[in-house]
């Protein structure tokens, strides 16, 4: 009978191990594409605050986990909102948490009667003697109100990106979510993994009415070019994905080149052409002879015919990327047939294109992606 209960307890050790493994196991993040935001919601639980001989309440009672990729103080609060603005009902206080660890917190919150979204924002600053900022949140709009609605099936919404300077904050918004929902971001280049989070949020306090909104990031692209991003929401039965891309900016940077090689064939019949051949994925450019041109843009190869053996190429940026300044050099060269010639793409901030949006977002828009403009200071 000992050997049992010693059978017992060592599974149950076991299964909690599996448990905790599974609660610190971190997201991946390959450092060399990508530098992380501060912290990432892993984990939360939302539900009521049951309390000792009451069948009802409306208190809020939050559990909540976060992966801890830059070490400092982080602040997570309970906030709820009417119809103005955000009112906080309970604060962590500081906590200070290593790198590559994950911080808990557990608050209850007894709203206001007329309270319709419930938010839970994560707050950071490396050093005791600077200022809080906003990493992100995990919010559940329409939470307070009384919803008439007939029941639905959980769907993905939207994904808004907003830009936060140089990185990029993803917002996830699923309707009707049920009572577990995981949500999957993942972040590639050139086909290769860089980044990627699980979260999970349950709550029993979903409806029809409901709106769940789960943020990532903000990341901050490393290197030069496209990079792909995908989500997949799982929420009950449903599963609902959407992809996407950003483009990474480095202020002031060569980012590309065309290197342009010259040759003539023997025959006749083919004219003599120069081979384009560029690397780096920024502005769209254009690239005229004599006697053709052509404009492309990302990395690829084209052909450009000439009009002999010698002739005179013309490069010039046709479009810029949002916010950025492009230019090419040189802008004109002299080829002759077997000499290879090289362009430089030089990127650089316009801060005067942002000056009508202080916080640009791209949302989801009948399969297309839209600019829009979010106002204000808060999340």
């Amino acid at each position: 009978m000992i050997f049992k209960y010693i059978e017992i307890y060592i599974s149950l050790t076991l299964i909690l191990a599996s448990f905790a493994s599974a609660i610190l196991q971190g997201p991946y993040v390959d450092y060399d594409y990508i530098s992380p935001p501060p912290a990432e919601y892993i984990s939360v639980t939302i539900d009521r605050a049951y309390r000792l001989l009451t069948t009802n309440s409306s208190d809020y009672a939050v559990e909540a986990y976060a992966w801890v990729f830059n070490g400092g103080y982080f602040n997570f609060g309970i906030f709820t909102r009417d119809g103005g603005g955000w009112t906080a009902c309970n604060w962590s206080g500081d906590i200070y948490k290593n790198p590559s660890s994950t911080i808990e917190f557990k608050g209850v919150c007894t709203p206001s009667k007329e309270h319709r979204d419930l938010g839970l924002p994560m707050l950071y600053k490396p050093s005791a003697n600077v200022d809080y900022t906003w990493v992100q949140s995990v919010d559940l709009y329409g939470v307070g109100s009384v919803c008439t609605a007939i029941l639905r099936q959980p769907s993905l919404d939207r994904v808004e990106i907003e830009e936060v300077g140089r990185a990029y904050r993803f917002r996830v918004y699923v309707k009707a979510p049920a009572s577990d929902s995981t949500i999957t971001l993942e972040v590639s280049q050139g086909g290769k993994r860089v980044y990627s989070v699980l979260k999970t949020v349950s709550t029993k306090l979903s409806s029809a009415c409901v709106v769940l909104r789960v943020d990532f990031g903000p990341v901050e692209p490393k290197r030069c070019g496209r990079y792909d991003v995908e989500v997949v929401v799982s929420s009950g039965n449903y599963t609902g994905r959407w992809s996407g891309s950003v483009e990474a900016k480095v202020p002031c940077t060569t980012t590309g080149t065309i290197t342009a090689t010259a040759t003539v064939t023997p025959t006749t019949t083919t004219p003599p052409l120069v081979r384009i051949v560029v690397s780096g994925d920024y502005a769209t450019w254009r690239i005229k002879s004599s006697v053709d041109e052509i404009s492309g843009s990302g990395v690829g190869n084209w052909n450009v015919r000439l009009g002999g053996t010698t002739d005179v190429l013309y490069a010039e940026i046709v479009k810029n990327p949002y916010g950025y300044v492009c230019t090419i050099n040189p802008a004109s060269l002299q080829v002759t047939a077997g000499g290879v010639y090289e362009f430089r793409i030089t990127v650089c901030e316009n801060p005067a294109s942002n000056s009508d949006c202080k916080r640009p977002i791209w949302s989801l828009v009948e399969g297309g992606m839209e600019r829009l403009c979010l106002w204000g200071a808060g999340g």
